[in-house]
């Protein structure tokens, strides 16, 4: 039961940032998210020829339709994760099923996106392709400082947990 109720929290868990995921592919008339117009902007830094710009937009194109079609398995498995959670007992071997489906479907969504951005990387010409590679060495730097800062930030607050139970228990033999 507890194995059971372990895989049951990651399920869940892991179904709240793929409904995140799926949601982040913007409708035509719906505000990008930031990371979406960060990306856009890094393009427009390349400028980019109206060839590359018409190419890049088919490439996006397609991989959205493909996607498209992914996010409708994700959301089906969703909804018999949703049946298993709301049965008396969990077969697991039906949960294992379903967590294997999803890692294949994610697995295949990733590989999708590999192929999308190498085709994209493969259309810039030679300066393109070192001054995208420096804007992704930047960014990668940037992300690594805020992930750095808030591992420092969590340490922190760890610790001062700690010592909040270690002021409580001197104040509790004081007082006896």
């Amino acid at each position: 039961m507890n194995k059971g109720m372990i895989w049951l929290s990651a399920i869940a868990f892991s179904l709240s940032v793929n409904t995140a995921t799926v949601f982040a592919l913007p409708a035509d008339n719906m505000k990008k998210c930031p990371g979406h117009e960060y990306k856009e902007k890094m393009l427009e830094k390349l400028n980019l020829t109206d060839a590359q710009k018409k190419q890049i937009e088919d490439i996006k194109k397609q991989y959205k339709e493909g996607m498209r079609a992914k996010f409708g398995e994700l959301k089906n498995l969703r909804s018999q994760m949703i049946d298993l959670v709301k049965s008396d007992k969990i077969d697991e071997n039906q949960l294992n099923q379903l967590v294997n489906q999803k890692k294949e479907i994610l697995g295949s969504i990733l590989k999708s996106k590999i192929m999308m951005k190498n085709q994209i990387y493969n259309i810039l010409n030679d300066d393109q392709k070192k001054q995208y590679i420096d804007m992704m060495q930047k960014w990668m730097d940037k992300k690594m400082m805020h992930m750095q800062k808030m591992d420092k930030k969590d340490q922190t607050e760890s610790n001062e947990g700690v010592n909040l139970m270690d002021e409580d228990d001197t104040n509790d033999t004081d007082s006896e």
